[in-house]
């Protein structure tokens, strides 16, 4: 690890350790009430959102929609459309990290919003930055039900919002990564309309722990405070082999989309999305892991670049009239 990126994790580990983070419980404590619980991990959740302040953002060159959460609709979400052509645009649907349990509402405002407005004015897309429903009080498969039903939300949204259907991407960050592999598998069992292609950056796609991770210098959590995101996520008994939990062990992938995954070299996740990229090729789907010198979380600004770089020219390829082989759309 580079001496830069050393000093920048270095200081993230001093800040997290300060604060005395803690998980919330899977479940009410014995004599705890639902309604108190639900409090408890709700000033967790704050305590870390809290985190995570809205960066600096130029001015958005478009218009931003805002989606509420409904009784029909369980999922609320942010709408970018940027200025300029108005039919037959791109899109892409992006789902927020959190371990599957933080970084959604104002929080996943301010986390996505960069990136949101990045692809939406590089790329002349609609983006669909999804706020789904959170563990541990919407346990599996609640928001991977969400997410697939954001997506068939766009598709069914297309001409309103000047969309091309058949060239919408899925883009998903950490735990949010594991919800668009999941997304992309159902959407290619239900043989609706297949997205063109799939980003995903630092995912976690294997829940079952039975392949190891990889054993990196510095690591973001520790392998005990990982199962508790899983068990905070996943209802007792669940299978976590089940390929809508753990994606990277599906055992067909046939007719899923061109894959781009960004890994980080010091990720303990790393190793899931280099085996899946590989699972995919030997499936015939093209698919590329690239690695980079950064953690799960902590980057300096010219990888946050560099990878940045890399989906553009990625997604651009993919969203070209005259795209051609997905095999060339990745980076050299």
């Amino acid at each position: 690890m580079n001496p830069a990126l050393s000093e920048l994790v270095e200081v993230a580990t001093k800040i997290v350790l300060s604060l005395n983070l803690q998980l919330p419980t899977a479940a009410p404590a014995p004599g705890q009430s639902v309604e108190e619980w639900v409090k408890e991990v709700a000033g967790h959740r704050k305590i870390i959102d809290n985190m995570f302040p809205a960066p600096p953002s130029p001015p958005f060159n478009g218009t931003i929609e805002i989606i509420a959460a409904s009784a029909e609709r369980k999922w609320g979400a942010r709408v970018y459309s940027p200025h300029g052509k108005t039919i037959n645009r791109p899109a892409v649907v992006m789902f927020h990290g959190g371990g599957f349990w933080m970084a959604g509402g104002e929080t996943m405002a301010n986390v996505s919003d960069p990136i949101c407005q990045l692809l939406a004015e590089n790329l002349g897309a609609v983006v669909l930055a999804v706020d789904y429903r959170l563990a541990p009080e919407f346990k599996y498969p609640a928001a991977v039900e969400d997410c697939q039903d954001s997506f068939d939300w766009l598709v069914n949204s297309a001409t309103r919002l000047g969309i091309d259907p058949e060239r919408i991407a899925l883009y998903g960050v950490s735990s949010g990564g594991n919800m668009a592999a999941v997304t992309a598998l159902r959407i290619v069992a239900g043989q609706t309309s297949r997205p063109r292609a799939v980003v995903l950056m630092v995912p976690a796609l294997d829940l079952t722990g039975l392949e190891a991770m990889a054993d990196v210098e510095h690591k973001d959590f520790a392998p005990d405070v990982v199962e508790r995101l899983y068990e905070n996520y996943l209802p007792i008994g669940t299978n976590r082999a089940d390929p809508y939990v753990s994606p990277g062990l599906a055992p067909d992938l046939s007719g899923f989309p061109p894959t781009f995954i960004v890994v980080g070299e010091y990720d303990m996740l790393r190793d899931q999305g280099i085996r899946f990229a590989s699972r995919l090729n030997d499936a015939g789907i093209p698919a590329q892991a690239r690695r980079y010198e950064m953690t799960h979380g902590i980057a300096e600004p010219a990888t946050t670049q560099a990878f940045n770089d890399d989906v553009l020219k990625v997604l651009r390829n993919a969203f070209s009239e005259t795209s051609g082989d997905p095999a060339t759309w990745f980076v050299g």
